[in-house]
């Protein structure tokens, strides 16, 4: 099974989203490919190193935007069914014929896909660029456009690896688009997106789109168990170094290392941004006509703060524009976007198989001590659209003409760590005109059950705790509503339908039992 055409279908609608809001296009925000690393007789003594040093050297030259009539146009004018019938033929992946245990196959140049990158494979020979071949590609009834340039590169490219069965290679990471990158682990498909690096995301003047321009693959050895993949970024604010070291697995783990060089100051950098989409849960206020239950990539940001405090945020479509929400959060242990909700019954979809999306969670390393965590909700009416972006803002700007290093890894799984830490949330529902002026809240929170057999959660010993920054909350109520499960229920009393911010979560005694519901209710 060839699973190019979800990725191009998941990977081409994150781009109609970012095309289709008023924020820079990908076309708008290229990069000139600076000319990539000569082939040598003699393998670097550090990739990465390698590489730093030409991210540096690259931020010391002005910006040149690529021309935006580089591709040829019978590429640049195909349309998204041509493109996908473009597909990479599997017996020319690299390292196949040599039985090692990544495998690496490409995507072509065209459609959204406008701006080439470069590949290059590092190994005890040396660098030596990939080359482009549509002898490697099969292109459907036509064949491929004529006069293509030997030297056009590759839009992108994705790994391969035993991630599901030893006897067979599945997807394990693509490459594409922008600084736009996937991971999967064990049993899942593909869902959200991590990128490199996020400029001015959710602001007036318009986000800029750092792109990965070259990218240096560190051959494995033939018992090895992790890959890594070293990349080269560049755009009009800042160069920068990534480092990518793979270790597939149930959750597969990806550690990131990176030095950005900025050429102005960064007022907003995003570090570790994820990328998903939220048309509807169980919190929908407003009518989408479909026949499932609900439609998301992901359902929550979650965090786990300095003092050990878990923070469930609910995503949301919001019904008028788009809203920022920032959590303080230096010191911060993890933060990511989930998918929280695993039940097949809850999404209906044979086809998209939501309940297997991915969350990905970030666990900081280096870089990340004093900051916040930024959620970005946009409108969408349709789920093609990405509309949910999260990242970590550092507490001072990245200054031009200086370096900034940063570190963390990547966790792609179902599972849920929150769940140790006691209590969790797993589901927000909303009726906004319970009463005149007064809306509903319903938040349902689940612990496992304990070696004893007794429910973690038990509501006999529970209170709820519901703070609102306006508004008077009214009728806490705390229900059993099966073993282990918690039902939270309270009424906010407004006078008008301006958002209010809610804080929620259940004590035994004084003692956190539950993570912290927090959510923006943004009421129509």
């Amino acid at each position: 099974m060839n699973p190019q055409p979800e990725v191009l279908r998941s990977t081409a609608s994150c781009v109609r989203r970012l095309i289709s809001t008023a924020t820079v296009a990908l076309t708008a925000a290229g990069t000139l490919i600076p000319a990539p690393v000569a082939a040598t007789d003699a393998p670097p003594r550090s990739t990465y190193a390698t590489v730093v040093e030409r991210a540096r050297a690259v931020a010391a030259t002005p910006y040149v935007a690529p021309a935006v009539d580089a591709l040829p146009k019978a590429l640049a004018e195909l349309d998204y069914d041509r493109y996908r019938s473009i597909r990479f033929a599997p017996d020319h992946a690299l390292w196949k014929s040599e039985g090692l245990p990544f495998q690496l196959q490409f995507f072509h140049c065209g459609f959204f896909f406008k701006e080439p990158v470069h590949v290059s494979t590092v190994d005890a020979a040396g660098i030596a660029p990939v080359p482009f071949s549509t002898g490697s590609f099969q292109y459907g009834a036509g064949g491929p456009p004529a006069d293509l340039p030997e030297d056009l590169g590759f839009a992108g490219f994705r790994v391969h690896a035993a991630l599901n069965r030893p006897d067979y290679l599945d997807e394990l990471v693509a490459f594409l688009g922008a600084s736009y990158f996937r991971v999967l682990g064990k049993g899942q498909v593909y869902g959200l997106s991590a990128r490199g690096l996020a400029l001015d995301c959710g602001e007036d003047s318009g986000e800029e789109f750092p792109r990965f321009t070259q990218f240096f693959v560190e051959k494995p050895a033939a018992d090895s168990t992790t890959l890594t993949v070293v990349a080269l970024l560049d755009s009009r604010s800042v160069a920068g170094a990534y480092e990518f070291t793979f270790s597939p697995g149930d959750s597969t783990r990806t550690v990131v290392r990176a030095s950005l060089f900025p050429r102005t100051d960064l007022d907003k950098p995003g570090l570790a941004p994820l990328t998903s989409m939220f048309l509807f849960g169980e919190n929908r206020v407003r009518f989408i006509p479909d026949f499932r239950p609900e439609v998301h990539d992901s359902d929550g940001l979650s965090l786990r703060l300095a003092d050990g405090t878990n923070v469930w945020r609910p995503l949301d479509n919001p019904p008028q524009r788009h809203r920022i929400t920032r959590i303080a959060a230096d010191g911060v242990t993890s933060f990511g976007l989930a998918q929280r909700d695993r039940e097949f019954d809850h999404y209906q979809d044979l086809e998209t198989q939501q309940e297997r999306r991915p969350s990905y969670v970030i666990v900081p390393r280096a870089g990340f001590e004093h900051g916040h965590v930024e959620l970005v909700e946009i409108p969408t009416s349709i789920e093609t659209n990405d509309n949910v972006v999260a990242y970590f803002v550092p507490a001072q700007p990245l200054r031009g003409g200086e370096s900034f290093e940063f570190a963390y890894e990547l966790v792609a799984t179902t599972a849920d760590d929150a769940r140790r830490h006691g209590g969790v949330v797993i589901a927000t529902r909303i009726d906004p005109d319970v009463a005149d002026d007064e809306a509903l809240f319903v938040v349902d929170f689940d612990g496992d059950e304990s070696s004893s057999r007794e429910p973690v959660l038990d509501a006999r010993r529970l209170r709820g705790e519901v703070r609102a920054s306006r508004g008077e909350v009214r009728s806490i109520v705390v229900q059993q509503a099966e073993s282990g499960r918690v039902r939270l229920s309270f009424r906010i009393h407004l006078t008008d339908r301006e958002p209010v911010e809610l804080h929620a979560r259940l004590l035994d005694g004084d003692v956190a039992a539950t993570e912290t519901w927090t959510y923006l209710a943004d009421l129509p």
